[in-house]
């Protein structure tokens, strides 16, 4: 007997980026969400700073250099007008407006860990939320209970009954 997962669906607002407006002295500028190619970068990044041997982390190396990537991959100048700088079709940003990192790197360090925070919480990058442990916590359930049904081992009849709970 195998047991049917529910549909993932995401509707169109689940779709649309978040972004917010952030204003720098006179200029206003958009943090938009990490989409994925901007995640994996930055996760890239991440990995690319830890120093590993046998197969433990033993160091890190220039682990502060992701904080001004990120906010650079997700700062974007305003356009003339004030909204955000999509391209024609209306979706996706314009990666013309977006800041380069030099910039980034003379913001001052509280303001850029400022964005650096915000546009981690915004698209979910950070390591251990209550949402993100949440998610995960309900997915471990979902392919335990498909594992368990699998092997004919009912749901709740596991040697650690603590993971159902």
């Amino acid at each position: 007997m195998s047991q049917q997962l529910t549909p993932i669906v995401f509707d169109e607002n689940d779709l649309a980026p978040h972004k917010e407006e952030v204003v720098l002295g006179k200029d206003k500028f958009w943090l938009h969400e990490a989409l994925e190619d901007e995640a994996v970068r930055y996760n890239n990044a991440r990995a690319k700073a830890a120093r590993m041997m046998d197969g433990k982390v033993v160091g890190v190396d220039g682990v502060a250099d992701i904080e001004p990537f990120l906010v650079s991959l997700c700062l974007y100048k305003s356009k003339d007008d004030g909204s955000f700088p999509y391209l024609p079709n209306g979706t996706d940003p314009d990666t013309k407006y977006r800041v380069p990192l030099p910039w980034v790197r003379k913001l001052p360090a509280r303001v850029v860990a400022s964005l650096f925070a915000r546009v981690k919480t915004i698209s979910d990058l950070d390591d251990d939320t209550e949402e993100s442990l949440t998610r995960q916590l309900k997915d471990i359930q979902e392919r335990l209970s498909v594992l368990r049904s699998r092997s004919g081992n009912p749901v709740g009849n596991g040697s650690d009954s603590s993971a159902d709970s």
